[in-house]
This record gives structure tokens, C-alpha cells and sequence, in this order.
């Protein structure tokens, strides 16, 4: 008799599994000219060969990279990450997976605030979209909680789901200041944003 899998997920998985394809089959690849890190080369990363530069629908701006470490085994050195953004989130001696190479990309969407400072674009809507060679399929998009930035669940989350096969995607959710209620016409657009960039 073969072993079954069994979950406790209420949702069917072909529906969530259709869903994350639709998604990075929406993003488009084409080949650039962008300079990627010394230590990965094509021999050890397959997308080092043509490094692929991910055009995501909507955004105002990207940029995409090959990755010889995802996780923040890598992207600390790297500076694909910001240690102050996940900083006190995470218990000091977490373990921190490693061996997950892929793409890269960050960019914004269009946006009128200026707080999220990350690669000098001062420019809200940021987001950061992670790509592993070996991807299960599954797609894990990450709340970054408060007033915090996309890399906020780094250590907390993206490390877990990395070294598991998902790819990653998290957004600083459009206005990250501390006076971020105040983005907006109204009471309340600033929550408003927070869904809307998060959907």
C-alpha cells in the first residue's frame, strides 16, 4: 500500500497551487544585462547563465538578480536584505537555512510616499519576490507586520518557506512611516492601501 498525504488545510490544493502559478506565470522573463554576485556562476546556478530579469505587471520600477543564497545565509552579505527591518522579530539563535539558490527580484509599484528608503528609491509600495531553483509549486505572500518593510519576515518566514521549496513574496504594504495613518485623503485609506497592496 502507498503512503498518503494528508493535510489539515480546509482549501483544496489544486486551487491554491493554480493560483500561485497563475501569478509567476503572469511574471515574464527575458534576458539582461544586470552584473550578478562573484560566487554565483553558471555551473553551480542555472539562472546565472542568462540571468532572467522578471518583468512583474504593474510595477514602476524592478530589478532582478541571481542568487546563489536566498535565505539570510546569503542575502545579509549580499545586501539583498535589511537586518534592521527583521531585527527583534526573531528569537537570537534561530537556525538559519541555507543551499536555496534562485532570483531575486525588488521593485515598487506606483506610489506618492516617500518612508521606505531601502536601495536609496525613497518610495512606498516596495516589494521583494524570491524564486528558488527548486520550487514546489506553492507560493507564500507574507503580511510584513506594523509599520515595517518588505524584508521584515526575512528571518521569521522566508527563510522556512525558502529552504521548503515555496517561493516568497512580501510588500512593505504602500506606506511604512510612523505617520502612516496620515497617508491619504480620509480616515482610514491608509488600512484601505494596506489590503489592496497586500491583495
Amino acid at each position: 500500500m502507498a503512503p498518503t498525504r494528508t493535510t489539515t488545510s480546509t482549501r483544496p490544493r489544486t486551487r491554491t497551487t493554480t493560483l500561485a502559478a497563475l501569478l509567476l506565470a503572469s511574471l515574464s522573463f527575458a534576458p539582461t544585462a544586470s552584473a550578478t554576485p562573484a560566487d554565483a556562476s553558471p555551473a553551480r546556478n542555472p539562472h546565472c547563465a542568462g540571468l532572467a530579469r522578471v518583468a512583474v505587471p504593474g510595477a514602476a520600477h524592478q530589478r532582478a538578480d541571481c542568487l546563489e543564497e536566498l535565505t539570510t545565509a546569503g542575502t545579509v552579505g549580499s545586501g539583498h536584505t535589511d537586518p534592521a527591518d527583521w531585527a527583534g522579530l526573531t528569537p537570537k539563535g534561530l537556525a538559519t537555512p541555507s543551499g536555496v539558490p534562485g532570483i531575486q527580484i525588488d521593485g515598487y509599484f506606483p506610489d506618492s510616499s516617500t518612508t521606505n528608503t531601502n536601495h536609496g528609491w525613497n518610495h512606498d509600495a516596495q516589494f521583494v519576490i524570491r524564486l528558488p531553483d527548486r520550487w514546489n509549486g506553492d507560493l507564500v505572500v507574507a503580511g510584513t507586520p506594523g509599520n515595517r518593510e518588505q524584508y521584515a519576515n526575512d528571518r521569521a518566514i522566508a527563510d522556512w518557506v525558502l529552504s521548503r521549496g515555496y517561493a516568497y513574496a512580501a510588500t512593505d504594504k504602500g506606506n511604512t512611516g510612523l505617520a502612516f495613518h496620515r497617508d491619504g485623503d480620509r480616515p482610514g485609506e491608509a488600512i484601505a492601501e494596506w489590503n489592496t497592496r497586500m491583495t
